[in-house]
This record gives C-alpha cells, sequence and structure tokens, in this order.
C-alpha cells in the first residue's frame, strides 16, 4: 500500500506524523521522503512549442508540423543525445 502526503500545511504534516505513528516498527515498512516534482501546465508547454522550440528545431534543420509526434520525437532525441556528449 502506497501513501502519500504532500506537505502544504501544518494539518497535513500533522496528519502524516499520526500515520507514521500508527506504521508497525518491525522493519517491513519503507519510507522515504523526497522533494515534489514540479511539471509544467499545459499553458507553459503549449508556449514552449508555439515559441521556444520551433526557432531551436529549425536551427538544427528539423521540420515538421506544429503538433507533429514524430518531429517533437526527433527533437527531444536530439536534445537527448547533445546532453550525453
Amino acid at each position: 500500500m502506497k501513501k502519500v502526503f504532500v506537505l502544504i500545511n501544518k494539518n497535513v504534516l500533522a496528519n502524516a506524523v499520526i500515520y507514521l505513528q500508527s506504521l508497525q516498527s518491525d522493519g517491513s515498512i519503507e519510507v522515504e521522503f523526497r522533494p515534489k516534482k514540479t511539471t509544467k501546465s499545459e499553458k507553459q508547454n503549449s508556449a514552449l512549442w508555439a515559441v521556444a522550440y520551433p526557432p531551436v528545431m529549425e536551427e538544427m534543420g528539423l521540420r515538421g508540423e506544429k503538433s507533429g509526434f514524430i518531429s517533437m520525437n526527433i527533437f527531444a532525441a536530439s536534445i537527448l543525445a547533445g546532453l550525453k556528449k
């Protein structure tokens, strides 16, 4: 069973502490704390593909429809390949 608490206020923190205190301490449960990953909103993602990425793709010699799935995959693969160098 997976239980996730996003600590946005003291009440959620208190609930997380109560939950942790209710667990067995026999080594059968692993607890992990990590920063929450943030993702781009749909509006931010649309802006990237409408404004930022087309000039970069053009500079890289990539062409395609604005919403072309293949073009986006080639672009992403090109970026990742450049990062690995």
